[in-house]
């Protein structure tokens, strides 16, 4: 069963980082994010996230897409060593912003980081869109943190090119046990 938790939004153009502060999760079995994003840049940019505002070179991540029904080599990436954990892709203006969302659903284990639930965080999140034009994309990303052994107290949702567009949001819920 999931509890619901919080929602961030973004302002329209106003920040490159979406962020969950000041969080007590550790009652949760896991953390669950739905949501929609979008970007104001000219072209499609990639959406990371870091936790506990840690961006040193400890997460490894792996996306991998298919772009109209065809998978391809450029379609995928992956680091062993990134300042932050890529998970999806995010529609930019050039594809109508105002009215392209890729979906995220995404799903965050291994944070409660004590003596009785030890591990590191990992993250799985599946996602899509149709541009304006009939084009599709879905993907998935995945990845971790090899350094944080703290329970998880904040996740930010930060864009490599441009800005949130107006109305993205992320909700974050807890799944618990019963």
């Amino acid at each position: 069963m999931y509890e619901f938790l919080a929602t961030s939004a973004a302002t329209s153009g106003s920040s490159t980082t979406i962020t969950f502060a000041s969080l007590s999760i550790g009652a949760y079995d896991s953390i669950h994010v739905s949501g929609v994003m979008s970007g104001t840049a000219q072209s499609t940019a990639y959406a990371y996230l870091t936790l506990n505002s840690v961006t040193s070179t400890t997460y490894g991540w792996n996306v991998r897409g298919m772009e109209n029904g065809n998978a391809s080599p450029s379609a995928g990436d992956n680091s062993n060593a990134s300042n932050q954990g890529r998970f999806g892709r995010v529609p930019g203006s050039h594809l109508n912003a105002a009215t392209i969302y890729a979906s995220v659903n995404m799903d965050i284990w291994g944070h409660r980081g004590t003596s009785a639930f030890p591990g590191r965080p990992a993250w799985l999140c599946q996602g899509g869109f149709v541009d304006t034009a009939g084009a599709s994309y879905v993907g998935w990303g995945g990845g971790y943190n090899n350094s944080i052994s703290a329970p998880i107290t904040d996740i930010k949702f930060v864009l490599n090119n441009g800005t949130w567009a107006a109305n993205t949001q992320f909700h974050l819920y807890g799944r618990t046990t019963s």
